[in-house]
């Protein structure tokens, strides 16, 4: 069998329907390609696969009669799944268990900017531990993407990631308001700092239970390193432009923590950016847009590292917002046009 990153071998001939990228959590228990293609019930086909291994599983899938030709009727219909095991030489597995590694090293990573934070916020230095948080969001960002490019996705590290982003964007952060604007509060600081925490490991936790189902292309709730960047870019701006009073700056982090632990847990939809393709007369404008945000981000980090991250925590609701105004408009519209003259005709 040929074998290689993104590559799917489909013992059928007919139309492909669908190639699309999800986690498989009953066989294979990682991140798969799954491929529907549409057979003739019709027609006699007589499928061959050229490879060498063991049939592990042959589960049966009931469904509904439906019509196959519809991407959104591939996971309804009636099927039957085959887990079947290659036999790879050593070789393989020395470079897939490399794979595996690579990922996992950027998640290690972020873990320890995490702790590396939490320390920082002990000794009373807040900057490097906004710092540190930032650094974190860099290594989340490596190890998702090295482990798609490297088809090397796992259970194991979808956990591991998780753990980790609970420590660096949820723990540290946390501890890091706490310290910075929310310790003269006495005991409403600390449940402030923990309903940030906790939220935030609730949105993890429904981020891993509908994973599988997720379309990709939006997250449901604000994702908490994006939250976790508002915070570690609010202090980092308040350290170089703003300078907030003792009085101002526990009201203005008490809100902004408040709506990000409300964001976060919330069914609002938030691009995920995924669905961008690099490709075609597209390419040109990504590129010059790019090179835009990384001269501002470098001549000004101090401001712009805020908008960004305050930008997008908004950005889910204004586009939440706008629908509901455009859907209500498009509504009362159609209710005028609809309503029949009573003028008497000559």
């Amino acid at each position: 069998m040929p074998q290689g990153p993104h590559l799917v071998v489909a013992p059928g001939d007919g139309k492909v329907i669908a190639i699309e990228e999800e986690f498989e959590p009953r066989f294979l228990k990682e991140r798969s390609i799954r491929l529907t293609i549409f057979l003739n019930v019709f027609d006699v086909h007589i499928n061959r696969m050229p490879c060498d291994g063991v049939v592990e599983d042959v589960q049966y899938q009931p469904g509904l009669f439906l019509c196959k030709g519809r991407r959104n009727h591939c996971r309804r219909i009636a099927m039957k799944s085959t887990g079947f095991k290659s036999s790879f030489g050593k070789d393989g597995k020395r470079r897939k268990a490399a794979m595996h590694l690579i990922p996992n090293l950027f998640t290690t990573g972020n873990l320890f900017c995490g702790v590396y934070a939490i320390l920082s916020v002990f000794n009373a230095n807040y900057m490097a531990a906004a710092i540190a948080i930032l650094v974190a969001l860099i290594f989340d960002v490596l190890d998702g993407k090295s482990a798609r490019l490297t088809n090397s996705t796992s259970q194991f590290g979808l956990e591991y990631d998780s753990l980790s982003d609970v420590v660096s964007f949820g723990v540290a952060p946390g501890l890091l308001i706490y310290s910075w604007a929310l310790s003269g509060q006495g005991t409403f600081g600390v449940a402030v700092m923990f309903a940030y925490v906790a939220m935030g490991a609730v949105r993890l936790a429904r981020f891993n239970s509908t994973v599988a189902l997720s379309d990709g292309k939006y997250f449901t709730g604000l994702a908490i390193p994006a939250a976790a960047g508002v915070i570690a870019s609010t202090v980092v701006f308040d350290h170089h432009i703003v300078r907030m009073g003792a009085e101002v700056k526990p009201i203005f982090v008490l809100i902004i923590t408040l709506t990000l632990s409300f964001l976060m847990v919330s069914t609002i939809k938030y691009r995920s950016f995924k669905e961008l393709k690099f490709k075609g007369h597209r390419q040109i404008t990504y590129l010059v847009w790019g090179i835009l945000t990384l001269m501002m981000v470098a001549a000004w980090p101090q401001v712009m590292l805020f908008v960004i991250f305050a930008g997008y925590a908004l950005m889910g609701p204004v586009e939440r917002m706008f629908w509901l105004v455009a859907r209500a408009v498009g509504k009362k519209s159609a209710g005028k046009a609809e309503v029949p003259s009573l003028e008497p005709k000559s």
